[in-house]
C-alpha cells in the first residue's frame, strides 16, 4: 500500500477510463472500469488504479505507457457499453480506453492535486478492499466487483458499490498515514 503514498500532491494532467467490454452483462455495476491518471510530472506515463487481478480484493496500482490504440471519446461511452451489454458488439474483446480529460463530469479532477489517499476496509480486518483518492472538490473511489473493478466520483457512476460489502461488517476509511503496510 506504500506505493499509493507517492500519489499525494501529484497533479492530474489527463484522465482515462480503462474498460473491459461488458459482453452480455446485465447491470452497469458489472462493467469492469479502472481509472488511468496521467500526472503533470510524468506526462508520458499512466497510473492505473484498480483491483488486484490475482486476489480480486486488494486495491492495486501500476504504471504503464499511455495507450496508443483502442482510445475512444467520452461521447461514445454509453452507446458502446449498451451495445456490448446487449451483445450487439462482436469485435474482438480488448481493453478500451476512454479519454475523459475534457469531460464536464471529471472537471474537478483534471488540473487538480491529489490531497490524500484513504483505504476502505471492513472494521477489524486489516486488508483494505478499496481506495479513495481525495481532491479539493471531488474524489475517485475504486472498489472490486464480481467482474473486476469499478470507480465512482461525485458525478460519475454513483452505483453505491460499497453497500455490497456492508454485510461483511462495519466499513471504515483510514488515512494513508495511519496504514503501516
Amino acid at each position: 500500500m506504500k506505493e499509493f503514498k507517492r500519489l499525494v500532491d501529484l497533479e492530474v494532467n489527463r484522465l482515462f477510463l480503462k474498460v473491459f467490454p461488458p459482453l452480455g452483462e446485465d447491470k452497469k455495476l458489472d462493467i469492469d472500469i479502472s481509472i488511468g491518471l496521467v500526472f503533470s510530472k510524468e506526462p508520458n506515463q499512466m497510473c492505473i488504479i484498480s483491483t488486484d487481478e490475482e486476489d480480486r480484493w486488494m486495491p492495486s496500482i501500476h504504471f504503464s505507457s499511455i495507450p496508443k490504440r483502442n482510445i475512444y471519446s467520452w461521447s461514445s461511452f454509453n452507446n458502446r457499453m449498451k451495445d456490448w451489454m446487449d451483445l450487439k458488439e462482436y469485435e474482438k474483446l480488448d481493453i478500451e480506453y476512454y479519454e475523459v480529460t475534457n469531460t464536464v463530469l471529471f472537471n474537478n479532477l483534471v488540473s487538480q492535486k491529489i490531497l490524500n489517499v484513504e483505504f476502505l476496509s471492513v472494521k477489524n480486518i486489516e486488508l483494505p478492499f478499496g481506495v479513495k483518492l481525495i481532491f479539493d472538490k471531488d474524489y475517485i473511489l475504486s472498489t472490486p466487483t464480481a467482474d473486476g473493478n469499478t470507480i465512482e466520483t461525485s458525478s460519475f457512476n454513483k452505483n453505491k458499490n460499497i453497500t455490497n460489502f456492508e454485510e461483511l461488517g462495519e466499513l471504515e476509511f483510514s488515512d494513508i498515514e495511519h496504514r503501516a503496510t
